[in-house]
């Protein structure tokens, strides 16, 4: 309901959805988990027509986009529940061009994205985005956020040449942002490309038939870079002025 209410805003929301539910337009099961309104096939594709023609349409996508910015940002648990609803905005700020809100879409979900399996889309939304017009000129948060992401997914799915463009970018939208935790960030990631690429190059094919082996498991790179990025946040602080 606090969705529906986000991207409706009508106060009277609720009593006009528990008139659909009454109705059986939208289905609202109760089965011990939070409340969520779903809705058959045929009644949902009406309603994305009527959405359509509506004139103020715009309004209510935006809203939504907005609605689900803000909750990805928040990491909330069960965020998988809201797939369809996170791909709709990533889907809608990349066709609209909306570079600040597919940005931090995808500097919010790189995580999501890699602890579920989902690398390689991550990895094109974030593609997406960061070829929007504008991109370059978005929050500096967000740009290093969504670049953060592209690298690392880049390094897990062995990507290293797009791993490699992405850091570049991501260490010089660090140093022009000035504050010393993101340029930490962004060395700690171009570190751990540099150690995962020559660990892949020194590692020889399989043989024939066998199968190689399984990539290096989100959480042990991500824990070599945490340390990696310990180690420059103490050269930094340690250091009389940022020569970096």
């Amino acid at each position: 309901m606090a969705s529906a209410q986000a991207v409706n805003g009508d106060p009277a929301l609720e009593e006009g959805m528990t008139a659909l539910v009454d109705a059986r337009l939208v289905l609202a099961p109760r089965n011990g988990t939070p409340l969520r309104f779903t809705l058959m096939e045929t009644i949902r594709e009406f309603a994305c027509e009527e959405l359509a023609a509506a004139d103020d349409a715009g309004v209510a996508v935006r809203r939504h986009a907005g609605y689900f910015v803000t909750l990805a940002e928040s990491r909330p648990a069960g965020l998988a529940q809201e797939l369809d609803n996170l791909r709709a905005a990533l889907r809608w700020a990349i066709s609209e061009q909306e570079p600040d809100a597919a940005l931090r879409l995808c500097g919010a979900l790189w995580l999501f994205w890699s602890d579920n399996g989902h690398l390689a889309e991550g990895l094109g939304w974030a593609r997406s985005a960061l070829a929007l017009p504008g991109a370059d000129g978005a929050a500096t948060s967000a740009r290093i956020a969504a670049l953060t992401g592209a690298a690392t997914m880049a390094i897990n799915l062995s990507a290293f040449d797009e791993a490699a463009q992405a850091c570049e970018r991501l260490v010089a939208v660090a140093r022009r942002g000035g504050a010393p935790a993101r340029v930490v960030v962004a060395l700690a990631t171009r570190g751990l490309l540099g150690r995962e690429g020559d660990a892949a190059a020194a590692t020889p094919p399989p043989p024939r038939g066998r199968r190689p082996p399984p990539p290096l498991p989100l959480a042990g790179w991500t824990m070599a870079g945490d340390r990696s990025a310990s180690l420059c946040l103490t050269k930094w602080e340690s250091s009389s002025a940022n020569s970096w």
